[in-house]
């Protein structure tokens, strides 16, 4: 296992080299393509290659988790108060917002159409939002707040740093192991509680690595390790594709498995072509069921929007076409957005 750093060593990183400078560009392309697997899972339904981007709401955890322990290492003294009040504002606010955003356009729709959705889980909807995908705000909310309590008590302490990498391996492989299916009603109480539940393995295995972070950042740059991180994540998404069905063991070692490819080293024009994205990500995986809403209605008619106006296409192929459309309008409008000055309350960061 890779030798845990110290209270001491990390209070003397005060900067990064420029190899993890480009390593941090890497993070950030890794951020934009999550936030489009998170489109092609939710896009491509009924189709079992939509599962490639299962991996994209474990990343998402387990790097957060990760800047969370980068900037303790950086500043063990921090205040918690000061961070909560600050990820107050970048995270809940924006949920709450949109929230309210999905909750108007619900029920313009269900006025357009003369359709109602019944008796409403008003707590649930305001615990986890008014769309099915708005969970993940609250739980990296409170994740984050807790993981900071929990990293800086470990630097502090400074020591037993083996015992905390297995006691947090052992809580997620625990988690995993009961973990519940996912209701299939979406939003409400229940819902956000079992998504909470699928992506808490991530949570407890990103606060297992932390502490080893800085070693593992140097272990990764051998570019024969780098190999084989690639191969082990191709396989797992083979894995993936081969069995249909969502599975917690897959999707959160996959998760584990990105982003430690995030992690190796990349080549640079690659890196520039996708890190721009990554400052968007959050913005994206927000705005993006407005996209899927507006083009599942422009390119399906019939009940439930299911038949294709492109038949031509095939399945696979409107499908395909639904993914672009809706990764097209969320990048565009995320960025569009971010120009304006009340961008701060809409766009998470």
């Amino acid at each position: 296992m890779a030798q845990l750093a110290s209270p001491p060593e990390m209070r003397s990183v005060k900067a990064l080299t420029p190899e993890k400078d480009h390593r941090l560009d890497t993070l950030d392309a890794t951020r934009f393509v999550a936030a489009m697997g998170v489109i092609w899972t939710h896009a491509l339904y009924g189709w079992s290659w939509r599962q490639l981007g299962a991996f994209s709401v474990p990343f998402f955890v387990i790097a957060a988790v990760m800047l969370v322990g980068d900037g303790l290492r950086r500043n063990p003294d921090r205040p918690w108060t000061g961070y909560v009040r600050k990820r107050f504002l970048r995270v809940y606010v924006p949920f709450l917002v949109w929230s309210i955003i999905y909750f108007m356009l619900k029920n313009v729709q269900d006025w357009v159409h003369l359709t109602h959705r019944g008796n409403p889980d008003n707590i649930g909807m305001l615990l986890f939002g008014t769309e099915f995908h708005l969970w993940f705000s609250p739980f990296i909310f409170v994740g984050t707040t807790l993981a900071f309590l929990l990293i800086r008590s470990f630097y502090r302490l400074g020591r037993g740093g083996y015992v905390w990498a297995a006691s947090w391996t052992l809580a997620g492989i625990v988690v995993a192991w009961f973990s519940v299916p996912i209701f299939d009603t979406y939003c409400g109480m229940r819902f956000g509680l079992t998504r909470a539940l699928y992506a808490l393995p991530a949570f407890c295995w990103a606060l297992a690595l932390t502490p080893a972070l800085p070693t593992i950042r140097n272990w990764l740059g051998q570019r024969s390790v780098a190999f084989w991180i690639l191969a082990l994540t191709i396989a797992a998404h083979a894995v993936i594709i081969i069995r249909f069905e969502r599975d917690v063991w897959k999707d959160n070692i996959g998760g584990v498995l990105l982003l430690l490819f995030a992690l190796t080293p990349w080549p640079r024009v690659l890196t520039k072509c996708l890190a721009w994205g990554g400052r968007y990500a959050f913005g994206i995986y927000m705005i993006h069921e407005v996209g899927l809403w507006g083009f599942r209605k422009l390119l399906y008619y019939g009940p439930e929007s299911s038949l294709p106006i492109l038949p031509s296409l095939g399945k696979q192929g409107n499908l395909l076409l639904l993914f672009a459309l809706i990764a097209s309008f969320s990048t565009v409008a995320t960025i569009l957005l971010t120009r304006f000055k009340f961008a701060r309350w809409v766009m998470p960061g």
